[in-house]
């Protein structure tokens, strides 16, 4: 346990322990203060100041929001570090600092469902920049394990009853629960 009495500290920090290339870092540092006071912050990434500034806390516990766009090189670890400063008489100035490491993970590939082999949907995303890779609808397997291999799926233009009952159900619960990406083109049918 620490002193309360004058003791400003950093709690926690709650942050992704990994996100994509181009994701942003989107973290939080929990910081008590034993009574309503101006305080000093700063996050840093390596050397890099991310954001700093000074802030009025209340008495309490208070969350410090903080945003980063890391270098996207895939499979690079970041270290962050969030700092506080209160008063100068401040008991343990030990606990005014957090570090916590995020990863970019490498970056998985769009898997596009085009209505027709000759579409040029996937060629001009893989133009664009985006990794692609294109599968007949009739050949899509709809498993979740096949899903976990991308970062989203965009049907192109392709009636439901092509894809199956079965195969609709594992994207939407790979949607839903696991965060993958959709998307649907296409007109009335």
């Amino acid at each position: 346990a620490r002193p309360a009495a004058g003791d400003t500290a950093v709690v926690r920090v709650e942050a992704p322990s990994e996100v994509r290339p181009g994701e942003a870092v989107l973290a939080t540092a929990w910081v008590s203060s034993p009574v309503a006071r101006e305080v000093a912050f700063s996050l840093r990434r390596g050397a890099t100041v991310v954001a700093q500034g000074v802030r009025r806390l209340p008495r309490g516990l208070s969350p410090l929001v903080f945003r980063d766009l890391p270098e996207s090189g895939g499979g690079a670890v970041r270290g962050y570090e969030v700092t506080v400063a209160g008063e100068p008489d401040d008991p343990l100035p030990e606990n005014n600092t957090a570090r916590f490491l995020v990863r970019v993970a490498g970056g998985r590939p769009l898997l596009c469902l085009p209505a027709a082999p000759g579409s040029r949907l996937p060629g001009l995303l893989r133009v664009g920049g985006v990794a692609v890779e294109a599968c007949d609808p009739e050949a899509f397997d709809g498993r979740i394990e096949t899903l976990a291999g991308y970062s989203g799926l965009v049907i192109e233009n392709v009636r439901a009853d092509r894809l199956g009952e079965v195969s609709l159900q594992a994207v939407a619960s790979w949607v839903r629960h696991a965060g993958g990406g959709l998307l649907l083109t296409g007109g009335r049918n």
